[in-house]
């Protein structure tokens, strides 16, 4: 990484200390946030150049492996891929063309891992504090550079669709406080740079109609956040989720997420933390900042964490937040990801928005025993960990470690059972966003986990079709 690159994250860091969060008010109705799955995912943009350059990759076991394989070990699901427009040679700070981008889309799609894409927008890196036009585009008018970002991404996505590769998501920019290729396209020129936004947003959406096209931002504590996104609403802007960047300490992570979450319900957006790391001089340090934050965006409705370049170590590049070692092996920052091999797993309380009950495993540990609501116990039968299973969750009880099971269940009213680990559908569950809360809805049945009104400790956790209502909405509140 640049030497401008690597200043600007220790910035973030050392500015995120102090981070609180942002007092802001709602504006309008927010519309109904899309179906959510959290994503555990990382940025691995070098691997192509120092596989190149004759670096590989160990497991906890000392195995020589792919290094998707090993990231999936630890329960990644997504890979982050940046592209550059007309990108150097250097191994480091360049490479990343849409032609290479491409060909590491398709091997983490065969590897079974979801896609996201990168635009930077420029030759090189384009962050918080840096949005250089491409060398190509620079000098142009509005005019013109609206037409060349329109020819640029709708070209760049059809590469991505005939090498096989369908993205689930697009970011439009990279860290875009100030607005993407600058000057023309600056936050204090917002109609240039809405207009700018959206040509990039319609034809990924031509190209890729599913997509989900997401706006990038750096640190979420900043005035610079809720300025941008005024300016961009307020001038049409079109856009699906917002993405984070945030590199601060693991005490400042809750309030970092929470001026995330804040920002996000203004606009009725889902989002997620496309950025975080840490030193991997202070392993076992960044491994619970990693913890505080997963945690943080779990309990606010965050949709994924994602760590840049974890795989890198010297002497590919002086970056000193990879997450292995100069034996080639993986540090224990990795473990917050898995919640194993000495990491701490999260657990959280699964609270009705409509009555206060909570889940409750009731000490079950036979098969098939019906799930209940209680009043908060704080014990462990109403603890529960969120398991990522591909495109989906499991809900596993710390108590006994038996999952929430649909049963198959086709009938409203149907209650909810436990099972020990079957692998199967039923017990896959996608989160779908509702404002601040959760609903949680069975892979195989599409019926949504329902407390169904009740106020009596005991009550059975029923299943429903979509009601749309508060007794199908859920508050999940991380604990101890």
């Amino acid at each position: 990484m640049s030497g401008m690159s690597m200043s600007r994250r220790t910035l973030l860091r050392a500015t995120a200390l102090g981070a609180g969060a942002l007092a802001l008010g709602e504006l309008g109705t927010a519309q109904p946030a899309a179906a959510a799955t959290f994503y555990k995912g990382a940025d691995v943009s070098w691997v192509p150049q120092m596989e190149a350059n004759g670096y590989y990759w160990l497991n906890a076991s000392g195995v020589r492996q792919d290094i998707l394989t090993i990231l999936k070990g630890y329960g990644l699901s997504a890979i982050r891929l940046r592209t550059f427009v007309n990108p150097s040679s250097d191994p480091v700070n360049g490479h990343c063309s849409i032609s290479e981008t491409a060909a590491m889309a398709v091997r983490v799609q065969n590897a079974g891992m979801a896609v996201s894409i990168d635009y930077h927008f420029s030759d090189t890196w384009a962050d918080e504090g840096h949005q250089s036009p491409p060398a190509a585009w620079a000098g142009l008018s509005y005019t013109q550079l609206l037409s060349t970002m329109q020819s640029y991404v709708n070209s760049s996505m059809n590469v991505i669709k005939n090498a096989g590769v369908t993205p689930t998501w697009v970011q439009i920019g990279n860290e875009i406080n100030s607005g993407i290729c600058l000057p023309v396209g600056g936050v204090n020129i917002p109609a240039q740079m809405t207009g700018l936004l959206n040509a990039a947003h319609d034809q990924v959406k031509q190209v890729f109609p599913n997509a989900i096209v997401v706006i990038h931002l750096a640190s979420p504590q900043h005035s610079t956040v809720p300025a941008f996104f005024s300016a961009f609403n307020a001038n049409g802007g079109r856009w699906d989720m917002n993405g984070f960047s945030s590199y601060g300490s693991a005490s400042a992570a809750a309030g970092l997420v929470a001026d995330m979450a804040s920002v996000s319900r203004t606009y009725g957006k889902p989002f997620m933390q496309v950025e975080v790391g840490g030193p991997s001089s202070n392993p076992s340090g960044t491994e619970t900042t990693l913890q505080n934050y997963l945690s943080a965006l779990v309990s606010n409705g965050g949709q994924g964490c994602w760590y840049w370049e974890p795989e890198v170590y010297s002497p590919f590049t002086s970056y000193a937040m990879g997450a292995w070692n100069t034996n080639r092996e993986p540090t224990v920052i990795m473990n917050a990801f898995s919640g194993g091999g000495g990491g701490t797993t999260t657990y959280v309380l699964i609270r009705n928005a409509s009555t206060g009950l909570c889940i409750d495993g009731a000490g079950a540990t036979s098969n098939g025993s019906v799930v209940q609501q209680w009043s908060d116990t704080n014990s462990h039968n109403q603890q529960w960990t969120v398991v990522s299973d591909g495109s989906y969750i499991r809900l596993q009880n710390r108590a006994t470690g038996l999952f929430i099971d649909g049963a198959g269940a086709t009938s409203n009213g149907s209650a909810a059972q436990q099972w020990s680990n079957t692998n199967s559908n039923n017990q896959q569950w996608s989160q779908v966003a509702d404002g601040s809360n959760v609903r949680f809805k069975n892979r195989a049945t599409g019926l949504f986990l329902d407390g169904a009104g009740a106020t009596s400790n005991g009550a059975a956790l029923e299943q429903w079709s979509d009601t749309n209502s508060l007794s199908q909405q859920w508050t999940l509140v991380t604990t101890s």
